[in-house]
């Protein structure tokens, strides 16, 4: 997962890269789950920059997915199933609610990129990576 952001003096840019561990099962749910996490963690947090909230998000749904695994009784370890996988959300509701996770799956690597404006294409592109 990568991101970027280019604040107003767009002279730099902060860039984020996470990996994420993709497993065999086909879940239900996910692509809502990371959305509303992401509006309910910026809310929390409004002075929080988007890419600490989208890294609290990821580990989130990773928690939310390794604990539905570890359930088997919820699920088919078959990834040619039909059947998508019920995330088990209420199980994890107090990692969800923390004011701090307390275990991170993974987290965020964070550079910046000087940013140059080439008159020719008429827009701003990335140079090379910076700290």
């Amino acid at each position: 997962m990568l991101s970027s952001l280019i604040p107003l003096d767009k002279k730099t840019a902060r860039r984020s890269k996470m990996i994420v561990q993709k497993k065999s099962a086909r879940f239900s749910g996910t692509g809502d789950l990371f959305a509303s996490l992401v509006l309910a963690y910026s809310t929390q947090q409004p002075k929080a920059d988007l890419g600490a909230v989208v890294e609290r998000t990821v580990n989130a749904v990773q928690h939310v997915i390794y604990e539905t695994l570890a359930n088997p009784k919820s699920h088919s370890l078959n990834p040619h199933a039909d059947k998508f996988v019920e995330l088990r959300l209420l199980q994890c509701g107090d990692y969800i609610r923390a004011a701090a996770p307390p275990k991170f799956y993974t987290r965020a690597q964070h550079w910046r990129s000087a940013i140059s404006h080439d008159t020719a294409k008429g827009s701003p592109t990335l140079t090379a990576s910076s700290t």
